[in-house]
């Protein structure tokens, strides 16, 4: 794989991914797009090393290394070790960017990856298929693109698993005071305190770690335990489980239920009757 091709795109701009490019370099020659570029891309090093310089950050690009890069990105990259050798994928489709948010990846980055010769191998299926000139090569390609996304955002993912767990081990005091104190009043200070950080710095960690803030993370278990407590004790009155779960009025605690469950605690209850 060691050029760039094109395919015949017609119909398959109404499928939810589909292959606007796929190839490979021996020796990557400097990429700058200011303004962006219409389509998505994936670019890993096979040899060599280079350095992407995203939104003014400069990142390296060496062994295991690959960049996703968003539509809407400003980008350039260029080697630096030569011959820097790359293999890349260029798509786009209705589905892709819920697709990518929805697992994780809102925005363009790059990633060290263990596996990623499959990921390779994965390319080179597609770009194999592109290169078919079969009349469903385009189904096919977009067929053999979705198996490489969903390697891929597994992938990364597993990885973002293993760099958080020393972070989830660090939050874990916090997140079982949170469990054992879920009728007191609760404040971003206060859960900073238990492992004795910054409440900036415990946003920090609660966002990297699990997507959300301490404040958020608290109003789901608190909404967790207040439906458990309505299955389990259908006589008590809601104004009870409210404050018993941490809200000051029955009020305020059915809106927020209803915000995030849809229904109120009356009609969840009636729900499991």
């Amino acid at each position: 794989m060691k050029r760039c091709v094109l395919p015949m795109i017609t119909d398959e701009v109404r499928l939810p991914f589909y292959v606007c490019t796929v190839g490979g370099m021996e020796n990557q020659n400097q990429v700058s797009r200011p303004n962006g570029y219409p389509y998505y891309v994936w670019l890993h090093t096979i040899r060599g090393t280079g350095k992407l310089t995203l939104d003014g950050t400069a990142y390296e690009l060496g062994a295991a290394t690959g960049m996703l890069l968003y539509p809407d990105s400003s980008y350039e990259y260029e080697a630096t070790g030569e011959p820097w050798e790359t293999h890349w994928v260029a798509f786009q489709g209705y589905a892709v960017e819920e697709f990518l948010k929805h697992r994780g990846l809102h925005r363009s980055g790059v990633f060290t990856l263990q596996n990623i010769q499959k990921l390779d191998h994965l390319v080179g299926d597609i770009f194999l298929s592109v290169l078919s000139h079969h009349p469903d090569s385009g189904l096919m390609s977009s067929g053999k693109l979705y198996s490489f996304l969903i390697e891929l955002v597994q992938s990364i993912n597993r990885e973002r698993t293993h760099s958080n767990e020393n972070a989830y081990s660090r939050l874990q005091p916090v997140i079982a005071y949170m469990e054992n104190h879920l009728g007191g009043d609760l404040s971003l200070d206060g859960l900073a305190s238990v492992i004795g950080t910054s409440p900036q710095y415990l946003c920090r960690m609660f966002k990297h770690v699990v997507q959300m803030s301490p404040m958020v993370y608290l109003t789901r278990i608190r909404l967790q335990k207040a439906k458990e407590l309505l299955l389990e004790s259908r006589e008590t009155p809601i104004a009870e489980i409210a404050g018993r779960v941490g809200f000051q009025t029955a009020s305020y605690f059915c809106a927020v239920f209803k915000q995030n469950e849809g229904m109120t605690p009356v009609e969840f209850r009636k729900s499991y009757s």
